[in-house]
């Protein structure tokens, strides 16, 4: 169905994990991990999820039936993210309806997989899967705009942002979005509660204090900077990434340096 590891391949326990913590996980990938699936479906495209297939990790924190699910269309998979800061970790269910007694597959987003084991997911092999042709069609909403420049965030998340200013961009349904912060808790990355598409990156308020404690570089670029609404390219139907320039952001060298969970 898409790509996973081959029954040849030498394998290594990776560990992976959600941004905030809440979900850590430990599963066997091939020792060198080549190749991924990247499917277009209108939740999949949303995300930036990079897919192998079928796995089974190994939750050391956190139990998966706790993930917040998310499905549509013919409810075929399960898409499931961490209710706190929105990572999608995995996908659970069938490409098509199952048999009798057939069991579910799952998928793992290798977005996932901790920094610094050998994953580079801007390396992989990826195997396109259509799932934007599967029935029912999606309907999207014409975007009639001007076609936008966007960078790449790495990490957790695939999103491809954009940096309007506050004053270009209308949030409706605010209600429905939830708001992770870490670090130095200036920035916070929101995201769909229902179905945990990424949607942005707002400037938090901070006191005169906590700005004095910030770096100085970083309390430049936050002055600098939080006049702006970053969003997620993903989330607007109708534009085609893949003709856009692309520059690609070592978000990890940025200080205050992150450190990944552990169990």
């Amino acid at each position: 169905m898409a790509a996973g590891p081959s029954p040849q391949a030498l394998l290594k326990t990776y560990r992976g994990s959600c941004h905030c913590g809440a979900y850590i996980y430990d599963v066997e990938l091939p020792e060198v991990v080549e190749k991924a699936s990247e499917c277009n479906c209108s939740v999949c495209f949303r995300k930036g999820s990079i897919w192998t297939f079928p796995v089974h990790p190994k939750f050391l924190r956190g139990d998966q039936e706790t993930l917040t699910n998310y499905t549509f269309g013919r409810k075929l998979f399960n898409h499931k993210f961490c209710p706190t800061c929105g990572i999608c970790l995995m996908i659970v269910g069938h490409a098509e309806s199952p048999k009798d007694g057939e069991e579910p597959q799952t998928g793992l987003n290798l977005r996932t997989i901790q920094h610094g084991q050998g994953v580079d997911v801007w390396k992989l092999n990826l195997i396109s899967i259509d799932g934007a042709s599967f029935p029912p069609p999606y309907q999207p909403h014409e975007y009639t705009g001007p076609q936008p420049k966007g960078d790449v965030e790495g990490g957790k998340n695939g999103s491809l942002w954009i940096f309007p200013s506050k004053d270009e961009v209308e949030i409706q349904g605010r209600e429905n979005q939830g708001v992770y912060t870490f670090g130095l808790h200036a920035w916070g990355k929101t995201f769909c509660k229902k179905c945990g598409t990424p949607v942005g990156n707002e400037p938090m308020p901070v006191t005169g204090e906590q700005l004095a404690r910030f770096p100085e570089g970083y309390r430049t670029f936050y002055l600098e900077n939080s006049h702006m609404r970053p969003i997620n390219l993903r989330i607007l139907d109708g534009v085609d990434v893949k003709k856009l320039n692309i520059v690609q952001m070592q978000g990890y060298d940025r200080p205050p340096a992150f450190v990944e969970p552990q169990p």
